[in-house]
């Protein structure tokens, strides 16, 4: 084992008041997160032989990634952007007359640091507690709930069965019968859209700010929902088998915190009454009006961060609505995906730009792109035949 033995690298500061002089905007954690992975890295027996091939200026580089990529997590960021770093400098700071207070760190080139991370420290095989993945670096944990929740919208938006000529004419009357046509044919009901491009889907996101209409489109949405579950058209959607159908939809409503579950109980509450005489009271009734937290959906667990509902506890539900999705950060959003059934269609509502989640990750953010994309030829024609 001598030929393996580790030549002792020292850390760039000896204490976080020493780093301190030379960066700003760090925390006590950003200093101990980055200590406590480097001297992890170094101890590591699969990591010795690569470890004898690090110098001094390489572990500081690494030192300052870890101390950066922690920052990048308290600022909401679930990942530190290799490309966005290399050159640039980490923790500068002057004043306005350009005077320097803080000196900061000045990261290497990207070819260096794609060769430090990927060839010498992070190689899967020897599960560090972070990963180096398309030029990012992530703490694992981040980086495993955002590889489940894009699993989670990827299984959720595979190509869904035609539909037959007689299901597509249902669906046409049950979207026309809750959008009347306006009175100016040229204008386009983005509204009436987005509910009849909700209806052969599992997976749905309604975005829009302030005062577009989200709540009373998503009612309509349910209203929809319930007619065409009524109707014996959405077992292929929801890829369910007869058996595996109720007689009526369970619905449940959700959002972050208490406030925005309340406010998202009063505007169904108000779309539902000015729903009366569109839709069949049968149908109003079927929409639930009581909205609950995420976090009392899943069923607290009294000093654990995991729910009472999960992978191997699953909700009994057919339908989510969950309002204010950038509210909700990334480790939250993965525990709710695992907790949700197959069949079970999500919908996500909410503005980009409004209130950011608390913790890490920008779900809302990174899954609805500005400007739309546009609809593929598939949905194209499918929205064409359904909302004429």
């Amino acid at each position: 084992m001598s030929e393996l033995a580790i030549t002792p690298v020292k850390l760039p500061y000896d204490s976080y008041a020493k780093a301190c002089e030379i960066l700003a905007d760090i925390e006590p954690i950003d200093y101990f997160f980055a200590k406590h992975v480097c001297e992890f890295i170094m101890q590591q027996p699969s990591t010795m032989e690569v470890a004898n091939g690090i110098d001094a200026r390489e572990y500081t580089e690494v030192f300052h990634l870890m101390m950066a990529l922690h920052c990048a997590n308290r600022a909401g960021d679930v990942c530190l952007s290799i490309e966005h770093s290399a050159g640039k400098l980490f923790g500068f700071d002057s004043d306005n007359n350009g005077l320097i207070r803080k000196q900061g760190y000045r990261f290497l080139d990207i070819a260096t640091l794609r060769e430090l991370l990927s060839s010498k420290l992070l190689k899967e095989e020897l599960k560090l507690p972070v990963v180096f993945e398309n030029d990012r670096l992530y703490l694992r944990r981040y980086f495993n709930f955002e590889q489940e929740v894009h699993q989670f919208i990827l299984n959720k938006t595979q190509p869904i069965a035609r539909l037959s000529n007689d299901a597509l004419n249902q669906v046409s009357g049950i979207v026309n019968t809750l959008f009347p046509d306006v009175d100016d044919e040229q204008d386009i009901d983005w509204q009436k859209v987005a509910v009849a491009n909700a209806l052969n889907k599992q997976f749905i996101v309604i975005a829009g700010g302030p005062g577009t209409g989200k709540t009373f489109t998503v009612t309509k949405l349910l209203a929809a929902l319930i007619l065409q579950h009524n109707a014996g058209i959405d077992r292929e959607i929801r890829n369910l088998d007869d058996d595996t159908s109720r007689s009526s939809l369970k619905i449940a409503l959700t959002a972050p915190t208490g406030k925005a579950a309340q406010r998202l109980s009063e505007s169904i509450v108000n779309a539902v009454e000015g729903f009366k005489g569109l839709v069949d009271a049968d149908v109003l009734a079927a929409i639930p009006r009581q909205a609950q937290t995420i976090h009392r959906l899943l069923g607290v667990v009294p000093g654990q961060v995991n729910f009472k509902h999960n992978e191997t506890n699953l909700l009994d539900v057919d339908v989510l609505l969950v309002d204010e999705v950038s509210m909700v950060d990334l480790p939250l959003m993965a525990r709710l995906t695992r907790a949700l059934p197959i069949g079970c269609r999500v919908i996500f509502l909410g503005d980009a730009d409004q209130l950011p989640s608390v913790g890490a990750g920008c779900v809302l953010n990174d899954i609805a792109p500005r400007p739309h994309p546009g609809f593929s030829k598939a949905n194209a024609k499918f929205l064409k035949a359904v909302c004429q």
